[in-house]
């Protein structure tokens, strides 16, 4: 989640056979809001207290790619993460209608939401301009 793999996944794209299995930028980026929030795919269980710190954190760090992006952001990865964002906000909406949450893990994702939906919402502050 930083520019400087960003370019370099969007650089190499170009570089590659096409037959071959290069990763792109935007396959990196599902893995690993998958693997981050693996949970919302589940119908039931909650969300473990070590979990919710590990996707506050990923929040954070979109919310932060939202809003400030750096003055090296390739507009490709801007656009990524902010479909990405989008995404994520509509499972966090649904998985947060679950039953069987506990209190912690419902007040985590209506948090997450709010952040996303606040960056989402909010001006962009390019640097440099």
């Amino acid at each position: 989640m930083n520019d400087g793999v960003a370019q370099r996944l969007l650089d190499s794209e170009g570089k590659v056979d096409r037959n071959g299995p290069a990763l792109r930028l935007s396959e990196l980026m599902q893995r690993l809001n998958g693997a981050v929030w693996s949970e919302l795919r589940e119908r039931g269980g909650d969300i473990p207290a070590l979990r919710r710190e590990l996707q506050r954190e990923y929040v954070n760090r979109l919310a932060g790619l939202l809003l400030r992006p750096g003055a090296l952001t390739r507009a490709d990865a801007r656009s990524l993460v902010r479909v990405q964002s989008q995404q994520l906000l509509v499972q966090i909406q649904v998985a947060a209608q679950r039953k069987n949450l506990s209190a912690e893990a419902r007040a985590h994702l209506q948090d997450s939401a709010d952040t996303l939906r606040q960056a989402l919402n909010a001006p962009l502050t390019r640097q440099g301009a």
